[in-house]
């Protein structure tokens, strides 16, 4: 086809066929061809309106935003009051994350023509990835003022409320999104997760389970179901979903691709497994008792961990090698840390039960006793997880006033403090942080085995808490991680824990005074072992 128009362009000039014959491949999504003809057609005349933003649009569906960009300027240079061209553009310029560009373009496709309908809806989405909730919220109801039936408006309704945790307002759009279109998988995917941040777990599995009737190959609601059934306790079904996590975009990076074989079953006697970690530093330290597992089944293990848990997984077990980097070491076998309780054929009632099976190094642990030298309740505190989990495992310290209030001296057991608490904390004098000290997990075990309780937010201290067998009280959101189960008030994982859940309100403000309520009977309970 490319050959036959290089004969038309070279054979004639005349520019209005090559246009029709541009525009008909165009309209039968031949892209390629009208693309040829089309800049066939510009380089007889290349001040065109039309056709250079027909080429804006084709290069844009091309995902060649910059060009998309190129051409569409063009326009607004020869036609600066084309609200469209703004339009495109701006989209073009979201797409290559130039978000302040793109809203000066629909700031002006907006002045040119306030019954644009499309820019509102393209702002709306920019808004969005800027985290301006608000505004793209008033961007979207000018585009419902003038078209209220677009799917595509719902869907981004859906998708802020969704940001702002107003999810029975989310759930009302993309019910609407749905009922114009009920065979797409994706919007169905979209209910299930706005119904599991209600933690109408039930419904959510059955939109996923929908997704999957719909389109058997989709890997998400696969994933999001496997998380499901984990929080449940559901282990048979969740396991076997789980292991479809490598299939993710986001998962590929974590399975190895080794020359040796991946382990598959218990039959290894004599084998040596390498077993790498995979996920975060909580994951690791509650996954890592199957390595005690595994290794009475073969011959030798190999841990391989980030740099920062080496020295405290080093104590699982002398016959356990930790290492940070499997470079060099021999193995037969290897397998991802949480591929082991499917490997285990784990169930609710047969999670490998370890009260303690991490150990804080007996030299660290008198280190930090000499250093504390209190006589008072010590309780480890950790109020801020990852910045990735946003409110849902972050407390500002202003709002535990009622527990810092409590006769007890307080260990700041995070390695990073906001600005903001660190003056707070100022207000007290029973209050000590050493996160510039804080060097490894294995500071962190061995200034948590000094404590007489942990108090703390979903995140790997309160897994090592537990793993070294240390009373700790976790602080969870309303709609919990798996490894974390639901409705219970203790773990199957971790002996030592009590849960304090969020309630429907999804405020820490009750957590944390039940936790200060509860900390003054632990306290007196604690005397009374002393004596």
């Amino acid at each position: 086809m490319i050959q036959t128009i290089q004969t038309i362009s070279a054979d004639s000039s005349d520019v209005h066929r090559l246009n029709n014959i541009g525009k008909h491949h165009f309209s039968t999504k031949n892209y390629e061809e009208a693309k040829q003809l089309f800049l066939s057609s510009l380089t007889i005349d290349p001040d065109q309106l039309e056709i250079l933003a027909l080429m804006g649009v084709l290069f844009f569906l091309e995902n060649n935003f910059l060009a998309s960009i190129s051409y569409l300027t063009k326009v607004i240079e020869l036609q600066p009051k084309n609200s469209y061209a703004f339009s495109n553009r701006g989209l073009a310029y979201h797409h290559v994350c130039k978000y302040q560009e793109a809203l000066l373009d629909f700031d002006n496709s907006i002045t040119l023509d306030s019954s644009n309908y499309q820019a509102y809806l393209n702002q709306a989405c920019t808004l969005i990835e800027l985290e301006k909730y608000s505004d793209a919220l008033d961007s979207l109801h000018k585009a419902c003022n003038i078209n209220q039936g677009c799917s595509t408006l719902h869907l981004n309704f859906a998708i802020v409320y969704s940001k702002i945790e107003l999810y029975e307002l989310a759930l009302n759009h993309i019910n609407v999104v749905i009922q114009a279109d009920p065979l797409n998988a994706k919007w169905h995917l979209e209910k299930g997760l706005i119904l599991q941040n209600m933690r109408s777990i039930d419904l959510a599995i059955e939109s996923f389970k929908r997704c999957l009737e719909i389109n058997p190959a989709y890997i998400d609601p696969a994933w999001n179901l496997s998380l499901l059934y984990l929080l449940k306790g559901d282990f048979v079904l969740g396991w076997e979903l789980y292991e479809q996590r490598f299939l993710l975009s986001h998962f590929k990076h974590v399975l190895r691709n080794y020359s040796n074989d991946r382990l598959r079953d218990l039959f290894i006697f004599g084998k040596v497994v390498l077993v790498y970690h995979e996920q975060g530093f909580g994951d690791i330290i509650q996954f890592s008792r199957y390595v005690l597992l595994l290794k009475e089944f073969c011959s030798k293990v190999v841990l391989e961990v980030p740099t920062q848990l080496v020295t405290i997984m080093q104590s699982l077990s002398k016959d356990i090698q930790v290492v940070s980097s499997s470079e060099g070491i021999y193995f037969d076998l290897h397998t991802p840390l949480l591929s082991l309780p499917k490997l285990f054929a784990t169930q609710l009632y047969t999670i490998p039960h370890m009260p303690s099976y991490l150990k804080p190094a007996k030299g660290k642990v008198q280190d930090w006793r000499n250093r504390i030298n209190s006589h008072r309740m010590k309780v480890g505190l950790v109020i801020t997880g990852s910045s990735h989990y946003g409110s849902k495992k972050k407390i500002p310290l202003r709002e535990c006033d009622s527990l810092l209030n409590v006769e007890a001296d307080f260990y700041i057991l995070q390695n990073e403090i906001s600005e903001d608490d660190l003056i707070y904390m100022k207000k007290f004098d029973n209050i000590y942080e050493y996160h510039k000290e804080i060097k490894d997990f294995s500071d962190t075990a061995s200034l948590i085995a000094n404590m007489d309780l942990v108090i703390s937010v979903d995140t790997a201290t309160a897994h090592l808490a537990g793993a070294i067998g240390k009373p700790v009280w976790v602080m969870l959101p309303f709609v919990a991680d798996f490894r974390w189960l639901m409705n219970t008030s203790s773990s199957p994982w971790y002996p030592s824990a009590t849960l304090y859940r969020q309630g429907e309100d999804r405020s820490f403000a009750p957590v944390i005074k039940n936790i200060a309520s509860d900390i003054k009977s632990f306290k007196k309970l604690a005397t009374q072992v002393e004596e």
